[in-house]
Formats: structure tokens, C-alpha cells, sequence
């Protein structure tokens, strides 16, 4: 979620300089929500006083507020160039405000200047670490956490940050132990709590049921400071009202399995309004702003102006589709606007939230009693929408499914989240890689881009005992379609564990390319399992390590098969559940009134 810059400190004393009287009062109308007067303001001053600092900084941010990006950006440029020598406030407020218009090296240039200033300023390394981890320089960002730690060892958030750092380095068990720690020795540090059980998503170092408790620890704790909003009593008449409330309205693997459900439900018994958080937005946002029936940016609010947005949209059940990853708005849904809340998609667990209701699966992610009872690991009550929670929408600038050589050695991939990539996963691929003498591994994400990380990341491969010269990590891609193609040169995907691929594991199968799981015991560890059910593929799913690397081994050892199976499953897996977006909106709409129907809206 994007919050408004916090703006320079009044002073109290009186105004002795006319034009940082006149930046005061453009302060003033930002605060009042009046950006445009904001602007014609400092631009009296810019006109007195071209490089005068603090209108420049201030305008800038005006500018922002009016969603004039470009404007804001080159403003904010010249409020550095121009910046109060030696004034590391000036530079804070600055980066901040910069950081909005997206994470880069000239944030962490300013950034970096604030720590030189004054290294004893918890709030200037807080800002860096965090910038570099929004960079996907994930290496730096653990070496910047630590540094600020050793001047300022007292501050959790900062160690929070070097938390988060470790565990996108692909050192989940490690980021468990330090987590642990945190919570230990800062127990009133709520957010430690709520990082925990995200952090179990990646480490499985904990039971389950350890994950719910942890969340509903961090919401006993909020919730007292977040009192529910007064709605309007329910309509009875007219079609239900539908918000969806995420940050990935755009190009984002999200995007991918929502588009089709808000462009298809029946609009005769459902209307739907998109709430946009995210202030980045594309042409996916373009075209998914013209598929629901109202579009609300709520980019630059904060998260009870969300929450009064939607109750002043009288909205009958709002879907999250974030829940706590980056950009979520759990803020605004614990206020409960909206009459029924449920999450969807976007995180892999409970939010652990009480004013969550409902919690949309399907019967191979959550069973009901066997393996285990899902339900007693939810926050919320469970709706599955059988035979798959997902339909995916695949992208129009996909490449045509490529054949492989037959002469060729097998090559193993995974294109999965560097953080999904565990130690664990890494041994279970290195079993996979001795039971198929003279094959190769390629990998790809987007921390790969890092030479530092790229570094780590083959140091940790042969802990491993995986060899380098068996492997090959692709560098970032600048487009979807560079991406896609890169599945050309992979014969068969190795699903990670225990936190499975979604949108790689349903690109792997539409480029043809089948995909080997392996089920546990948790929504987050059998998504694999879900995704392959669905697509008439399922003995690719393993329920043991050893059965995973029998199947890996399996696959490799038939090339006519793999070329009858590429050449073949993209129609397969179209034709299947998840490619079946009609039905998928029907399934959609029919928990949409189920859950309606339930809390006497219907």
C-alpha cells in the first residue's frame, strides 16, 4: 500500500523567510487534500526562486498526488540536485517521496547519503534496506540491515528487514530461526508475529496449526486500535455488489487467474468494482479497469480511506486478493466495510484475521478431513470451489509451444521465486540430478540479475551437492514472451517445496513442458497438487521424496513420450478445469451467493 509522503515538520516558530512561509502553506493544502493548490503554490515560489529546495521536494510531491509521475520524478531529481548541504531530513523526506514513484539507484543513492549523514538514524537505514529489498538486491539489503543494526541494535524493524532479506536470498530455514529470535526477544513487536507464519510458507520448520497461531497473535494485538465500521443493513433487492481489493491489477501473476472471473460473472446478479492499490498500472490495468463496472485507484489513500470507499460503495462482500504479501490492505479489511469479507488467491494461508469470513480453496489444496482437516488450520471458514480454486488466462504474447532435440541432454527447470527456493528443495533436486546421469538444471527469477546473489546462490547449490557446471541460471527477462520462450530449452520443471509454483507451474504446462510436485500436508504444498489434478495430470504429483525423484526419472527416461506430451498438453490443459473460465465464473458466482445467502443477504 502506498502512503502519502509525511511532509517537513511546521515549525514553531515565526515565519521570518517569505517563501518558506508560502512552502508551508503549499504543505498545508497537500494536507487538506488540495495537491493542485499544492502546485500553483511552489510554483510562485519556483518562479521567484528557481532551485529554492523545499518547494521543489514539495511540488514533487503534489505532483505525485496528482498521478503527474514524470513531472513528479523530474522535480524531485532537481530537489536533490538542490538539496540544503548536510540536511539528512531534507534527504529522508526526499527518498521517501521518490521511493513512491517506484524502487531504484538513485532511491538508494539518497538513501545512502541520509546514512552517511547521520548513521545513528534508525528511520535512513530502515528506508535503504528497504528499497533494496523492493530491488530485488536482496544480498545487499541483508549486508545494509546488518551494518545499520551495529549502530542502531535496538531497532526490530530493522531486523525484521534483515529477516525478510535472508529469507528472499532463499534461506527460508535460516530467516525461521532469526524470526524466532525476534519474536522471543521483542514480544511486543506484533509484526515479528505476522512474519513468522508467512515465513513458515517457505521454511515448513513449524507445525501448521504454529502459522494460524501466530497470525491470530498479531491480530489480538491490532485489533483493538482498528474498530469495525457501521454499514448500511442489507439490500434486498438488485444484483450483489463485489469488490476485489489488490495491488496486482496489472502485469502480475495475479492478474493472470482474476481477469477471466471479473470479466465473466453474470452481471445480471453481480456488480463488480476493482479497488487498485498499487500506483504502477499497465495495460492489464487498462484492460481490467474496462472489464469490471466501476474502477476505484486507491492508490495513494491510506487504509481507512480505502475502508470508507468501500462502504461508501455499499459494497455487499468485498475479496481480498493480496492477504499480507506486499501491498495488501489487511488494514482496511480488518474495519470491516463491507458486509461479507473473503480472500482469494493471492496468499497461501489464513490471514488469521476475525473479520476475514470466508476463504475460497478447493478440495485438493484444503481437504475436508483427509489427509487432514484443513479447516482447523483456517482463520476463516472454508468455501471450495471443486474441481480447482483457479482458471488460468494464459498471456496473448505467449510463443507457440517449441519442440525440444532429442540428442540433447535432459534438462531439469525451475522458474520459481528465489525464496521458494530452500535448501531443502535443493537437496531434493540434487537427488533428482544423480538419478539422471549427465543432466542439467536451468533456473530463473528475477533476484538472478544480481551477480552478488547469482554468487550465493551457486555456493548454496553445491552445499547442496549440486555441481555449477551442471547448472544454468537465465538472467531477467525484459518481456513476457523472452520469458516464455525461455521453457524451450527445458524438458521437464521441478516444482519447489514445500512452497509450490502457481502461475510457473501453469506457464510450464501451457509451453508444454510437464511439471513434477510434491504434495504435503498444507495449502501452500499442494497447489502443485491442485494445479495437475485439474489438468488431467496428476500422477505427476508425488506424496514422498522418493516418489517425486521416481517420476522426475520416469519422465527423462521416455524422449518420445516428452515429445508426444509437449506437443500435446497445451490443448490438454486449455480443455481442462483450469482452462475452463465459463465454468470457473460459475463456480465463482455460485460461493458468491453461498456465502450471500449465509450471512442473510440473500
Amino acid at each position: 500500500m502506498q502512503a502519502r509522503q509525511p511532509n517537513q515538520p511546521r515549525h514553531n516558530q515565526p515565519m521570518t523567510d517569505p517563501l518558506e512561509a508560502m512552502v508551508l502553506k503549499a504543505l498545508d493544502m497537500i494536507d487538506a487534500e488540495r495537491a493542485a493548490d499544492a502546485e500553483a503554490i511552489c510554483r510562485r515560489v519556483l518562479a521567484k526562486a528557481p532551485h529554492y529546495p523545499h518547494a521543489l521536494r514539495v511540488i514533487s510531491n503534489a505532483l505525485f498526488l496528482q498521478r503527474k509521475y514524470a513531472a513528479a520524478e523530474h522535480y524531485g531529481l532537481l530537489a536533490e540536485q538542490h538539496a540544503p548541504k548536510n540536511d539528512a531530513h531534507f534527504l529522508y523526506s526526499l527518498a521517501r517521496q521518490l521511493r513512491q514513484l517506484g524502487p531504484n539507484e538513485r532511491v538508494t543513492r539518497v538513501f545512502r547519503k541520509c546514512v552517511a549523514l547521520d548513521p545513528t538514524e534508525k528511520e535512513y537505514h530502515i528506508g535503504l534496506t528497504e528499497n533494496l529489498l523492493a530491488m530485488d538486491e536482496h544480498a545487499e539489503a541483508a549486508a545494509t540491515a546488518r551494518a545499520g543494526i551495529a549502530h542502531v541494535p535496538t531497532s526490530p524493524d530493522l531486523r525484521f528487514n534483515g529477516v525478510v532479506a535472508t529469507l528472499n536470498l532463499g534461506r527460508a530455514e535460516e530467516a525461521a530461526v532469526l524470526v524466532d529470535d525476534l519474536a522471543t526477544n521483542a514480544p511486543k513487536y506484533t509484526p515479528a508475529f505476522l512474519l513468522r507464519s508467512t515465513i513458515q510458507h517457505y521454511a515448513g520448520t513449524m507445525p501448521p496449526a504454529q502459522a494460524l497461531k501466530d497470525a491470530q497473535t498479531y491480530w489480538e494485538r491490532e485489533l483493538p486500535n482498528l474498530p469495525p465500521m457501521a454499514v448500511p443493513a442489507p439490500r434486498k433487492a438488485g444484483p450483489l455488489r463485489v469488490g476485489f481489493v489488490s495491488p496486482d491489477f496489472r502485469e502480475h501473476s495475479v492478474a493472470y487467474f482474476i481477469e477471466p472471473i471479473i470479466a465473466g460473472l453474470d452481471r445480471a446478479k453481480f456488480h463488480v468494482v476493482c479497488y487498485m492499490s498499487c500506483p504502477q498500472q499497465d495495460v492489464v490495468s487498462v484492460r481490467i479497469s474496462k472489464a469490471c463496472d466501476l474502477w476505484r485507484d486507491v492508490s495513494l489513500g491510506t487504509y481507512d480511506a480505502v475502508a470508507n470507499r468501500v462502504r461508501d460503495d455499499d459494497i455487499d462482500i468485498l475479496i481480498d486478493l493480496a492477504g499480507h504479501t506486499a501491498g495488501g490492505n489487511m488494514l482496511a479489511f480488518a474495519r470491516k466495510p463491507a458486509r461479507v469479507h473473503a480472500t482469494y488467491l493471492g496468499y497461501p494461508g489464513t490471514t488469521g484475521l476475525p473479520t476475514m469470513d470466508y476463504r475460497l480453496v478447493d478440495s485438493q489444496t484444503d481437504p475436508a478431513g483427509s489427509p487432514y482437516d484443513a479447516q482447523a488450520l483456517a482463520n476463516e471458514r472454508l468455501v471450495r470451489l471443486d474441481p480447482s480454486f483457479l482458471c488460468y488466462s494464459p498471456s496473448p504474447l505467449a510463443p507457440p509451444v517449441a519442440q525440444r532435440e532429442a540428442s540433447g541432454p535432459i534438462v531439469f527447470g525451475s522458474f520459481n521465486a528465489m525464496k521458494k527456493t530452500t535448501h531443502h528443495t535443493m537437496r531434493l533436486w540434487s537427488r533428482v540430478l544423480a538419478a539422471v546421469p549427465d543432466s542439467r538444471l536451468v533456473l530463473k527469477n528475477s533476484s538472478l540479475k544480481s551477480d552478488s546473489l547469482r554468487a550465493d546462490f551457486f555456493a548454496r547449490l553445491a552445499d547442496a551437492g549440486i555441481a555449477k557446471d551442471r547448472v544454468e541460471l537465465f538472467r531477467f527477462t525484459k518481456s513476457t514472451r523472452e520469458h516464455l520462450e525461455l521453457y524451450s530449452r527445458v524438458d521437464i520443471a521441478l516444482d519447489t517445496y514445500p512452497y509450490h509454483g502457481t502461475t510457473t507451474t501453469c506457464e510450464s504446462l501451457y509451453m508444454g513442458v510437464p511439471v513434477v510436485s510434491l504434495a504435503g500436508d498444507s495449502h501452500v504444498c499442494r497447489v502443485g497438487l491442485s494445479v495437475l489434478h485439474a489438468a488431467g495430470c496428476g500422477e505427476w504429483c508425488a506424496t514422498s521424496e522418493d516418489r517425486y525423484v521416481a517420476i522426475a526419472k520416469s519422465l527423462a527416461a521416455d524422449r518420445a513420450a516428452l515429445a508426444r506430451t509437449r506437443a500435446t498438453l497445451r490443448d490438454r490443459m486449455m480443455a481442462s478445469s483450469i482452462g475452463d473460465a465459463k465454468a470457473m465464473c460459475e463456480r465463482f458466482g455460485h460461493a458468491l451467493e453461498f456465502m450471500a445467502r449465509e450471512k442473510g443477504l440473500i
